[in-house]
């Protein structure tokens, strides 16, 4: 996916290193330019081009200098083959296997207000199983018989809860699966929480299964922890840096999968300094 021109120029405007991204540039453009007209001018003494021609070259050395140093969506390939890639886009969408975000009580219930409907679960819900909660309680239901349950809360919806990073695999209809992961922690009055080392090691968890069952391939994931999760002091930029970290850890202990895509929508896009995220990926192929 290309990113518009009009995304690229906010990212410019808001973020201070891609302005200076950009910068550099221009100023690498401009010092060809230089050192072009000063050897053109030592080896012809007698070559003095017009100032029009002279001010239309540095014009479009501008240009060019300006554009190529527009952002670009990342991407960083590592030395054990696999690849990390940031897209907007809709998680939804993806022709990959996808993670999915749960509580630990695995609650799906919508229509009494438990799960929000604007919720990537809620829509996951609706998006994925037309609605149809008892489908997706029982598929729930077949993956975790064989999962400990951890604890009993008190509270409407259900009340089995079952361990931090617990995975249930939900096979999509064209390959792959749904990784349903349970990283915040549903309390007596229906709200989930959570916290950033909680994410940490459900993210490690995560990879684990992704491990076993991937078979390669491409897994595609929103940014967890924000919103409804109620993770205090997470931004759209540290989930970012939370998943791309945890997942190049783990990638250097075995491959977990040929490429990991990270989705995030139009609006997170604004909080997050892409060019800082691409010289962050290039950073760790580096250590």
């Amino acid at each position: 996916m290309q990113m518009n021109l009009k995304t690229k120029i906010r990212q410019v405007i808001k973020h201070k290193i891609a302005r200076q991204k950009m910068l550099q540039s221009v100023y690498l453009y401009l010092g060809v330019f230089s050192t072009s007209a000063t050897v053109v001018l030592t080896i012809l003494p007698k070559y003095t081009p017009g100032l029009p021609a002279t001010v239309t070259a540095l014009l479009i050395l501008l240009v060019i200098g300006a554009w190529s140093g527009l952002p670009k969506f990342p991407v960083q390939k590592f030395r054990n083959n696999t690849k990390i890639e940031i897209v907007v886009g809709d998680i939804f969408e993806q022709n990959t296997s996808c993670v999915i975000g749960f509580s630990n009580t695995f609650d799906t219930d919508v229509a009494n207000g438990i799960i929000s409907q604007t919720s990537i679960q809620g829509q996951f819900l609706s998006r994925i199983y037309g609605n149809n909660v008892d489908r997706l309680n029982q598929d729930l239901s077949r993956e975790l018989e064989n999962v400990p349950i951890h604890d009993l809360i008190d509270k409407e919806g259900k009340q089995y809860v079952y361990p931090l990073g617990t995975v249930v695999s939900l096979p999509k209809e064209k390959g792959g699966f749904w990784y349903c992961i349970a990283y915040t922690e549903m309390d007596n009055e229906n709200v989930a929480h959570g916290t950033m080392s909680i994410i940490r090691n459900c993210l490690d968890l995560l990879w684990e299964n992704v491990d076993k069952k991937s078979n390669g391939g491409v897994v595609s994931i929103p940014l967890i922890g924000l919103g409804l999760a109620r993770v205090p002091g997470i931004s759209a930029e540290m989930a970012l840096y939370l998943i791309l970290f945890s997942f190049f850890v783990r990638s250097r202990e075995s491959k977990i999968c040929e490429c990991l895509r990270v989705v995030i929508t139009e609006e997170d896009l604004s909080y997050i300094d892409i060019v800082g995220v691409q010289q962050f990926l290039y950073n760790m192929e580096a250590l």
